[in-house]
């Protein structure tokens, strides 16, 4: 049981951060920053707003990739010692 968890730890360590690391190509990849929104589009030309969305986009994924690796990093503290 115990290898059982360490290897759970590492697994979802490292495929948060393969999410992570690779927020920016699964952003253009599936288009997600065309679901972004800017509240002051208006006060930004075409390619600020482009940029301001997939920035933020980048942002969403990188919170999601570290909401995966934080159980992995609590296993690898516990299991780990």
């Amino acid at each position: 049981m115990d290898m059982f968890l360490k290897v759970i730890a590492v697994v979802f360590f490292v495929a948060g951060a393969i999410v992570v690391f690779g927020s920016r190509y699964i952003v253009e990849r599936f288009q997600l920053y065309k679901n972004s929104k800017c509240e002051f589009e208006d006060q930004m030309n075409e390619e600020e707003i482009k940029q301001y969305k997939t920035r933020r986009a980048e942002l969403n994924i990188k919170m999601f990739g570290m909401l995966i690796v934080l159980p992995g990093i609590i296993l690898m503290l516990i299991k780990f010692k």
